[in-house]
């Protein structure tokens, strides 16, 4: 790929996160963020892998919040001929696009390019960098083989009922374990939709869409709670 094209890729998925972080409603995790971000140091890679659709990419975007930083998400139809003699010009587009003191790079689903990870070998050296990835296809082979002992593994999970309750805007923080009625039935009510659909984030923020087969027909109803 040419530079100019590597570079309107950059800038296109740079508005579409500004977009999203604007829209979105976005809730911190349950978990310890300066911890994590202390784990961003050369020559060690943070790898963010977990099932699609968890919030990795916003978690690591969250991490960085305040930082200058490049961005590549490779699950890009635009990047279907990307190879690994491109990594070097995506390199040079950051540079070019956001000064020559980027210290932190992330990669979003970088195991779409062949030997990314002799690249990020050498990146890493000088580099503080977040990959991420699905578990079945970031954590294969490649990885162990060529990255052992230089990346360090960080498993997010989809949101927990607690977090359910954050993202719902309920914050039942009380100094006693005892609540009204009222409350209590409401815990309940959300405890039923968050068994219904789950605690992936994706889907919270997008209308739900329940479809209704019936045997021996071929049509169906949708329905849009």
């Amino acid at each position: 790929m040419e530079i100019e094209e590597i570079k309107k890729v950059i800038i296109d998925q740079r508005e579409e996160i500004n977009d999203f972080f604007k829209k979105e409603k976005i809730i911190e995790r349950e978990l310890n963020s300066n911890n994590l971000k202390r784990l961003l140091k050369h020559p060690n890679i943070l790898v963010i892998s977990g099932a699609r659709r968890s919030g990795k990419s916003t978690l690591a975007l969250l991490l960085l919040k305040g930082e200058k930083y490049g961005y590549m998400d490779f699950d890009d139809e635009r990047l279907a001929g990307f190879s690994q003699y491109d990594l070097n010009k995506l390199i040079q587009s950051f540079y070019e696009l956001y000064g020559n003191n980027l210290d932190y790079f992330v990669f979003d689903e970088i195991q779409n390019v062949k030997n990314w990870e002799v690249f990020l070998t050498r990146l890493r050296k000088t580099k503080k960098i977040i990959i991420t990835g699905s578990n079945a296809k970031l954590l294969s082979g490649e990885l162990s083989t060529h990255l052992t002992g230089r990346y360090i593994d960080f498993t997010l999970y989809p949101f927990s009922f607690k977090e359910f309750l954050t993202f719902k805007g309920i914050d039942f923080k009380k100094d006693s374990s005892v609540f009204s009625t009222k409350e209590v039935a409401q815990i309940k009510r959300i405890l039923e939709e968050y068994i219904k659909i789950g605690g992936f984030p994706e889907v919270f923020n997008t209308s739900l869409q329940r479809f209704v087969f019936y045997p021996n027909k071929r049509k169906r109803i949708k329905i849009i709670n």
